[in-house]
């Protein structure tokens, strides 16, 4: 057993019936043999979610940010859509109902919050109608998925709240039943939590995070190979903003997107996540990559000018039918497309950087793209890599997808996250290990063989 032991039962004597009592135990015994911190918050979700029987579970833990700005990652899940946990992977303290129980700012006299602080209601839909002028419900993720019963219970230390776990389903009513023996979890579990060294939880939501923002399989799509490679930071202080998304169009069209937040630490994925998420609600726009990027400009200038930051971002859309490719950039490097003839960087018109000023308008401009074409987009910290001065540069990039023989060979016998991360590996060899990491991404793409 890791850490603080098991709580004594009077925590216990006032659940009832005896099957509550047995089903904390279930969960005290859980906890009480994880080996670490993330087996132990797996635990507690997988309890919650066997339990209720609901769809989907996830625990959330406090990570302090710069100033009073509070981020909650999600540290461990059981059940959600991958699409969905990516999106939710990060939140901060005011932005939805997990924020608010997690750092215990609610407000018990609205219906949906209970005297202990928790978040409980069984329509979800209606909840916006019922209660426009009151304290944040859950945000738009949630109702989209389709969730009916939403529960958020905090999880409690000794000296107050430090996360939460959020229960979701699609049925309605479902968890009202089960308030109190999810609310004496909440007391029983967060301390048990707390005995696992502070590392672990760090580690639980790296992980997580990095997953949200640069998973390490791209979705498959029609039409299109891919291929990415990503490095981060060892340690959440110095992790950076960098991440990626990629989206289906009508039309025989996709939308490549890169980007990276300026800053470092758990504000700087924090808030590169909400960026990402953010633009992923614009992507019926990405067909026409300038209005993709002034519709973006304008939605996160007011998320980004009080930070006085900025984030940089490349979209690429593809037309399949065509064969031609449209490049929209803002503060970002140009990507890449490398062919029989050899590589040219696809210069489109130098933007500002989304967040940099407001009510800019962007432009873009279309390449052609042929079979035989990679598509290379990267961040900045790949080609900044040096070492005795010397940048790594488009020089290296190119010449390290050349070293693994392509793109002047058609064969399938290379895939492109091998080649993606060759060029990760060849940059990082290039680095001075004494200068400072900066994150590193590429993301490959070429027509699908007929």
């Amino acid at each position: 057993m890791t850490g603080g032991g098991c709580p004594s039962l009077p925590v216990f004597t006032t659940i009832k019936p005896m099957r509550d009592l047995e089903l904390m135990t279930d969960l005290v015994d859980s906890l009480s043999e994880a080996p670490d911190f993330t087996a132990a918050a797996t635990a507690l979700a997988l309890w919650a979610r066997d339990v209720t029987g609901c769809e989907s579970t996830f625990v959330r833990m406090q990570h302090p940010g710069a100033g009073p700005r509070m981020w909650l990652p999600i540290v461990a899940s059981a059940g959600p859509q991958q699409t969905y946990l990516r999106d939710e992977a990060v939140v901060d303290d005011i932005e939805c109902a997990c924020g608010r129980v997690a750092t215990g700012s609610v407000d018990t006299a609205v219906p949906y919050h209970t005297a202990e602080g928790s978040f409980f209601w069984g329509r979800l839909k209606s909840i916006a109608r019922d209660f426009p002028d009151t304290s944040p419900a859950p945000r738009g993720r949630c109702i989209a998925e389709g969730y009916e019963s939403i529960a958020i219970v905090p999880l409690l230390g000794p000296e107050g709240t430090i996360g939460c776990i959020h229960l979701a389903d699609s049925r309605p009513e479902l968890f009202g039943p089960m308030q109190e023996v999810l609310e004496a979890a909440g007391r029983v579990s967060g301390k048990m939590l707390l005995s696992h060294r502070i590392q672990d939880a760090e580690h639980a939501a790296f992980e997580s995070i990095k997953e949200a923002l640069m998973p390490v399989e791209p979705p498959a799509v029609g039409g299109l190979e891919l291929g990415v490679c990503a490095a981060q930071a060892e340690a959440l202080v110095s992790v950076g903003g960098d991440f990626y998304d990629i989206f289906e169009l009508p039309d025989d069209k996709i939308a490549l997107v890169a980007g990276d937040y300026s800053g470092k630490g758990i504000d700087a994925v924090g808030t590169a996540a909400r960026i990402r998420h953010s633009l992923a609600t614009l992507a019926s726009s990405a067909h026409d990559p300038a209005r993709f990027l002034t519709k973006a400009n304008d939605l996160l200038t007011p998320l980004l000018a009080h930070k006085e930051r900025f984030a940089s971002a490349v979209c690429c859309t593809i037309d399949l039918r065509a064969r031609v490719v449209r490049v929209g950039l803002a503060g970002h490097p140009a990507p890449l497309r490398l062919g029989l003839s050899g590589a040219l960087e696809l210069d489109a018109p130098h933007n500002l950087p989304l967040g940099a000023e407001p009510a800019t308008r962007y432009e873009d401009a279309s390449f052609t793209f042929e079979e035989s074409d990679l598509l290379l987009l990267y961040t900045d910290g790949v080609t900044e890599c040096r070492h005795d001065g010397t940048l790594f540069g488009v020089e290296g990039v190119v010449r390290a997808v050349k070293e693994v023989g392509m793109p002047s060979s058609l064969s399938d016998v290379v895939s492109l996250s091998d080649v993606a991360c060759s060029v990760i590996a060849a940059c990082a060899a290039h680095h001075d290990p004494l200068l400072p990491e900066d994150d590193r991404l590429v993301l490959l793409a070429r027509l699908a063989r007929s």
